[in-house]
């Protein structure tokens, strides 16, 4: 005889239920990480979500250009003037990389902010119009270079926008 060692049912059945309840728990936290990873790696579609930003001129020679950057991945570029290209020009980005700016634009919540920063703490400098259309939802925020009052946030999205488009080889 085996000491400590119980082999009578009613150790059988505990030990089924706490494999039960461990093998219940351990699939319920799979499914929840799958769940979980899904939401923050995009999951939706986002095919239909674009994001559009427009440079406007300055004093000097800033050039001015429109981009759209489309949730399929494709980039539509126009330059106006002071820009390297004139005209309009195309390119495909990676989707999951419009997955990621998007994903940073809600992150800053650019839909509470104002809809224009116009306010000319600096002079002679050029505008960022930028317009996101997420989920169907469609905001445009007006912004002149010169307000102070802009969320940093709102600049650093412009930037990237300009970053994820690769507008440098058609304005430079």
């Amino acid at each position: 005889m085996i000491l400590g060692r119980n082999n009578s049912p009613k150790s059988k059945n505990s030990v089924h239920l706490i494999a039960s309840v461990f093998l219940t728990i351990t699939i319920a936290t799979v499914f929840i990480a799958c769940s979980h990873t899904k939401s923050m790696t995009g999951g939706r579609d986002i095919s239909n979500d674009t994001l559009m930003l427009q440079r406007t001129v300055c004093f000097g020679m800033c050039p001015s250009y429109k981009l759209i950057i489309y949730g399929t991945g494709k980039v539509e570029y126009e330059g106006f003037k002071y820009s390297k290209i004139d005209g309009k020009v195309s390119a495909e980005i990676p989707v999951d990389s419009v997955r990621i700016l998007i994903q940073e634009i809600e992150k800053a919540d650019f839909f509470s902010w104002n809809d224009e920063y116009q306010r000319q703490d600096a002079t002679d400098l050029p505008s960022a119009w930028t317009t996101v259309t997420i989920d169907g939802n469609t905001k445009l925020i007006k912004h002149y270079g010169g307000d102070s009052s802009a969320p940093r946030k709102l600049t650093e999205i412009e930037h990237r926008i300009d970053e994820i488009a690769n507008s440098e080889q058609w304005i430079r």
